[in-house]
């Protein structure tokens, strides 16, 4: 293995799939290698970054059902591959990394909130909960984390 000195890469294909670079300042080459339902097996424990997030968090996700029925509610929260958009503010994603030990993702992000005209800067944790939830936090309420249901349609 590479030992403490490598740095995992994650590329986010458009299958879903991830595609890991290992680069080794020790070693001359590169690895790579294809991990198998985004679980992280790397030579290293901590972060690993990625360009953007994986195809099984983006789209729209609701509170609760309810705003699901409306694509319009503030309790819908949109996300792509390097936006979080919640009903009155929006993180464009700076850095994207996979924590390993359970698969969360981290991002620091510039913040723009309706009603401010200047951005600032913020944090997102977000990890995928089963087949059909997603856990986001914001760094404005770290321990007020909630799970969003997937909208269909």
């Amino acid at each position: 293995m590479c030992g403490a000195a490598c740095r995992l890469f994650i590329d986010f294909e458009l299958t879903g799939e991830a595609r890991s670079r290992m680069v080794c300042p020790m070693r001359s080459s590169l690895i790579f290698a294809l991990l198998a339902g985004g679980v992280l097996q790397a030579c290293i424990s901590g972060a690993a970054e990625m360009r953007a997030l994986p195809r099984a968090m983006q789209g729209r996700w609701g509170w609760s059902d309810a705003p699901c029925l409306n694509p319009e509610d503030e309790g819908n929260v949109r996300v792509a591959a390097r936006t979080v958009h919640f009903g009155v503010s929006r993180y464009d994603l700076d850095h994207i990394a996979v924590i390993a030990r359970d698969s969360s993702i981290h991002a620091t992000a510039t913040v723009w909130e309706e009603g401010y005209e200047e951005s600032q800067p913020g944090s997102l944790v977000l990890r995928v909960q089963g087949s059909d939830g997603l856990l986001i936090g914001t760094d404005n309420a770290p321990d007020d984390q909630h799970v969003y249901v997937r909208c269909t349609g």
